[in-house]
């Protein structure tokens, strides 16, 4: 196919992301596909990333800082639903270029009172680091 210098051209993500030869069943939350594959696309996924020559440079460092800030909230907070209140409609995003889902409630809570002793101190030590860079 001939594209025309200076186009542009968007990835359909989405469609590629429900591959089902590659993501059977996409709609379920199934992180077992990365971690038990034998898979070299699924292996090193960093699809959302780009690819090619325009491949985000910065991947390595967005993938691994994504990866501990999950880490730090499935450590330190309960999230849950909101009792008697309908679960987030998993298509409700925002419109846009760069769009988002849209606002939900739920319940975040420390998981021990250690848990929000650590989280406390952490905040306390981010505030004072902040304020350096502060005017």
């Amino acid at each position: 196919m001939f594209i025309p210098a200076g186009s542009t051209v968007f990835a359909n993500l989405d469609g590629i992301m429900r591959d089902p030869v590659m993501f059977p069943d996409p709609d379920n939350f199934l992180p077992e596909r990365f971690l038990t594959t034998t898979d070299p696309r699924l292996k090193d996924f960093d699809l959302p990333f780009g690819w090619g020559r325009r491949i985000c440079p910065g991947r390595h460092l967005a993938s691994n800082s994504i990866f501990l800030l999950a880490a730090r909230i499935m450590w330190g907070f309960d999230i849950r639903p909101v009792k008697g209140e309908p679960l987030p409609d998993t298509w409700d995003y925002t419109d846009g270029f760069n769009s988002k889902p849209r606002p939900f409630r739920c319940v975040i809570e420390p998981r021990s009172e250690k848990a929000r002793k650590v989280i406390e101190a952490e905040w306390e030590g981010a505030k004072e680091a902040l304020e350096a860079w502060s005017w």
